[in-house]
């Protein structure tokens, strides 16, 4: 008796043996990913094989507890589909990250200040999106010196829609200019970088909006001239806080608790962004986060086995404005930025 489905298994056969052939050529010539080359292979030799003998899948199911063959390559096809989502998704990411880095260079080529004084002074890089009101204050209360050390400040303007810009030239600080927003995690990334080419003895981030106070920056950057450790971190909880938001703080202290557990530290604030830390750890951190940036360099600086100290600092009131943290989207933000570092750093 002929096989009623002997010309669909052909008509399979062909085009797996098709698809095979021109993937093959593909990979041949460096237009395919080995990681993708190999699930095509694994997929179409799969079908081949089944339309060349499907008798050969039968054990197979019975085992599996499968109905028939086409729940077999329903279930190959979907893994397939996943993986060439995951796979998009990555290069789409890539990309993102190939124009943040793009539009940072350009924001470093068209800085036209003398960066010469930057050398072996103490550099203070503030992120700003549109911060205008906020920002001469805060600049204006940084001390020209701390410890005898001079005081170099760098305002990152994010692709501010106001005048952030003028207001640091305006207010003596140093200026670097996004063209467009990519988020605080960037904009730290590209004053990181810029103040690591100008040999700074002392690295600091410091807020745009008038939460972080200077009176705390000498207790933040002593520990790092003497040598106690590569980084400090401002801390509330053992510091202060002039407000009280009783779901953000629980919240900071679950990512708080997870990140101790995860790199076996003693952190007490996660999230506090005035940090100080030599700038021989750039060396061997890589940042790469857009936006939940402050658990990024945290992870990095304890998986790569470099001390952490705490330091109790004051969080104050925002001078004006509101927060650019999104409310539904920040836990999940700071949950993923953890998770992903902190496998990177462990998996390799």
């Amino acid at each position: 008796m002929v096989d009623e489905f002997i010309i669909p298994r052909i008509v399979l056969m062909v085009i797996s043996i098709i698809i095979i052939s021109y993937s093959s050529k593909r990979r041949w010539e460096n237009k395919l990913t080995n990681q993708f080359f190999v699930i095509l292979l694994i997929f179409w030799i799969s079908v081949f094989i089944i339309s060349l003998a499907p008798s050969l899948l039968d054990n197979f199911l019975q085992v599996s507890g499968l109905e028939n063959r086409a729940q077999f390559l329903l279930i190959i096809t979907i893994i397939v589909l996943i993986y060439a989502l995951y796979t998009q998704i990555s290069k789409n990411k890539n990309l993102s990250l190939d124009i943040n880095r793009i539009i940072s260079e350009i924001a470093i080529s068209n800085f036209k200040q003398d960066a010469n004084v930057i050398k072996d002074s103490i550099v203070l890089v503030i992120p700003a999106f549109n911060e205008v009101k906020s920002l001469p204050k805060v600049l204006e209360e940084i001390p020209q010196t701390i410890l005898g050390h001079k005081i170099s400040k760098i305002v990152i303007d994010d692709g501010s829609d106001d005048d952030t810009y003028k207001a640091a030239i305006k207010n003596n600080a140093y200026c670097l200019r996004h063209e467009t927003n990519l988020g605080q995690g960037s904009a730290l990334i590209t004053g990181i970088n810029f103040a690591s080419k100008n040999s700074p003895k002392v690295i600091v981030t410091f807020d745009a909006d008038g939460q972080h106070s200077s009176i705390d920056l000498q207790n933040l950057i002593k520990p790092i001239l003497s040598n106690e450790c590569e980084m400090t971190v401002g801390s509330r909880f053992i510091g202060n806080q002039e407000y009280v938001n009783t779901e953000r703080l629980v919240g900071i202290q679950f990512f708080t608790n997870l990140i101790n557990f995860l790199c076996k530290s003693n952190i007490s604030d996660c999230t506090n962004g005035l940090r100080a830390f030599t700038p021989k750890i750039l060396n061997t951190i890589k940042l790469r986060e857009k936006k939940f940036s402050a658990p990024e360099i945290l992870v990095e600086t304890l998986m790569k086995g470099f001390k952490v100290k705490n330091i109790p600092t004051t969080i104050k009131k925002r001078v004006a404005g509101q927060t650019k943290k999104p409310r539904l989207g920040f836990a999940w933000g700071l949950f993923r930025v953890i998770m992903t570092t902190w496998l990177k750093n462990k998996v390799k």
